[in-house]
């Protein structure tokens, strides 16, 4: 019994390491860059820009109300992973509303459609409440461009 124990998590410890190093390999030839937005009608637009490049990441969020003069951004740094047109990185978060640094592990789904033009899916969105207590529903899909 303890013969085949150890072998399935041989195995299991195996089927890992080749998931990662396969997930580092493709990120280390990924150079791509990309920039997303999309907008909630009359209240605010979103703009997010993706730097992958040789196994480090850069993203820089920026949400500006229309309306009024706030703007909210986030800067993100690390390294990450790829699996196709998926992506696990590892950073750390920087925002204008909290003066910490805090660790993170993102997924993102990004689509190349054509040459230039690009799809993120995201299921981290949610939902936004107003001041006057109106809900806004936040998009999951951004567009852009890929260079």
């Amino acid at each position: 019994m303890s013969k085949s124990i150890s072998f399935f998590f041989k195995g299991v410890l195996t089927a890992l390491l080749i998931l990662l190093f396969f997930g580092l390999a493709s990120a280390l030839l990924t150079a791509d860059r990309y920039h997303l937005t999309t907008s909630h009608s009359n209240i605010s637009t979103e703009t997010l820009n993706v730097t992958l490049k040789h196994g480090q990441a850069k993203l820089n969020f920026v949400s500006r109300a229309t309306q009024k003069t706030r703007v909210i951004t986030y800067k993100m740094h690390g390294l990450f992973l790829r699996f196709g047109d998926h992506y696990v990185i590892f950073t750390t978060d920087d925002s204008d509303d909290v003066p910490a640094h805090h660790f993170a592990i993102r997924k993102l789904y990004i689509e190349k459609v054509s040459d230039t033009q690009a799809f993120l899916i995201t299921d981290r969105r949610g939902t936004f409440t107003m001041k006057d207590g109106t809900v806004i529903y936040l998009n999951s899909v951004l567009t852009g461009t890929f260079r």
